[in-house]
C-alpha cells in the first residue's frame, strides 16, 4: 500500500514531467511557426514562381515589370522620377509594366494616374496576395510564366537602379 508521501511525490513528479511535455511541445511549436514565416516572407529570388494573382494575365508580354508599390508608401513617392525613367526603358525594351498596389483599385488608379506612371494595368491587391512580398517598394522582373528573372526591395541606390536599367536591358 502506497502512503500519501510516497502518492504525493508520484503525482507531484507527474505534474513536473508532464509540464516539461507541455513546455517543449510549446517550444517546438513556435520554432515551426516562427520558421514556416520566414520561408513565406522570403522575397523573391531569380528562378522562383510567383502565385496567381487575380486580374493580373501575364500571357500578353514575354516579361514584366511588377512595381509593387502603396500609395501611402513614402519611399514610392520618393522613387516617383526612377519610376518614370524605368517605365520609359522598360517601354521601349518591350517590357510590360503593371502597377500591383496594396490599395483599393479606385486609389491604385488614382495614384498612378495622378503620378503619371506608364503601366500597362493597374492591379489592386490585398496583402494575402502576395505573402513573399514583405514591403514597399518591391519591384519584380518575370516572364510570361510567372518565373522571377530578378527582385528588388526597398528604395533604391544609384548602383540599385542601375542593376533594375541593366536587367530591363538584357532581357531577352
Amino acid at each position: 500500500m502506497i502512503d500519501k508521501k510516497s502518492a504525493l511525490e508520484v503525482a507531484a513528479n507527474a505534474a513536473i514531467l508532464l509540464s516539461a511535455v507541455l513546455f517543449c511541445g510549446i517550444l517546438i511549436n513556435a520554432a515551426v511557426t516562427e520558421r514556416n514565416a520566414r520561408e513565406e516572407a522570403r522575397p523573391y529570388h531569380r528562378g522562383d514562381r510567383m502565385e496567381s494573382i487575380r486580374g493580373l494575365n501575364l500571357d500578353r508580354s514575354a516579361t514584366s515589370l511588377l512595381l509593387v508599390l502603396r500609395s501611402s508608401c513614402r519611399f514610392c513617392n520618393e522613387s516617383l522620377p526612377f519610376y518614370h525613367r524605368l517605365l520609359d526603358s522598360a517601354r521601349n525594351a518591350g517590357v510590360a509594366s503593371v502597377a500591383l498596389m496594396f490599395d483599393t483599385q479606385n486609389v491604385a488608379g488614382l495614384y498612378v494616374q495622378k503620378n503619371e506612371l506608364q503601366v500597362r494595368e493597374v492591379v489592386a491587391i490585398q496583402g494575402n496576395q502576395l505573402r513573399r512580398v514583405s514591403g514597399t517598394p518591391t519591384l519584380i522582373l518575370i516572364d510570361r510564366t510567372g518565373t522571377v528573372i530578378n527582385s528588388w526591395i526597398g528604395k533604391l541606390s544609384e548602383d540599385g537602379e542601375s542593376e533594375v536599367f541593366d536587367a530591363i536591358r538584357h532581357v531577352k
